[in-house]
């Protein structure tokens, strides 16, 4: 049997393509030993089919007076993970944010319209790249496809998305 072809667990080989020919040795598999980029496919598809329910669960659940409790207490009985996450998330905010171009970004804060929230197209803290907290970053989207994205940007639209930023720039 070559080399590469099938990817060996605890319960034996397993191919290492899956059926729509996304390599799971390079993109990975879940627990479940399914594609990783299939689940979330399916995931993004669920989320868009359901999007009146999960719109209106998430209100819900923000405004519960239990998830108010639970993270009073959270904080209260944790001073120290609260304090640590705080300094973690504004040392990596001040890190990402440049001196320059803070006008037009008043201006893009200032003209959110209602009912929506205001994005990093790349986020500023992603597993993989990090973006700069700059105007041509910033994004407009409704506040589910904001909980949707959480903080994830797809590395190949990310990468083109930059190179026409280096081309308009004439650095590219």
């Amino acid at each position: 049997m070559p080399r590469g072809i099938y990817n060996h667990t605890k319960s034996g080989p397993r191919n290492q393509f899956c059926p729509k020919g996304h390599d799971t040795l390079v993109c990975g598999r879940t627990k479940s030993y399914t594609c990783i980029l299939c689940t979330r496919e399916c995931q993004k598809n669920y989320a868009s089919e359901n999007k009146e329910y999960y719109t209106s669960y998430e209100k819900e659940y923000r405004e519960t007076e239990q998830r108010k409790k639970y993270l009073e207490h959270y904080r209260r009985d944790h001073p120290e993970m609260s304090k640590l996450s705080n300094l973690k998330m504004a040392t990596n905010r001040n890190l990402r944010v440049v001196s320059w171009g803070q006008d037009k970004i008043k201006e893009f804060y200032k003209n959110c319209p209602k009912g929506m929230e205001i994005d990093h197209i790349i986020p500023l803290q992603g597993k993989k790249v990090s973006g700069l907290h700059v105007r041509w970053n910033l994004q407009y989207l409704d506040s589910h496809e904001n909980y949707v994205k959480h903080s994830k940007c797809n590395l190949t639209d990310a990468s083109d998305w930059y190179g026409e930023i280096l081309k308009q720039a004439g650095l590219k």
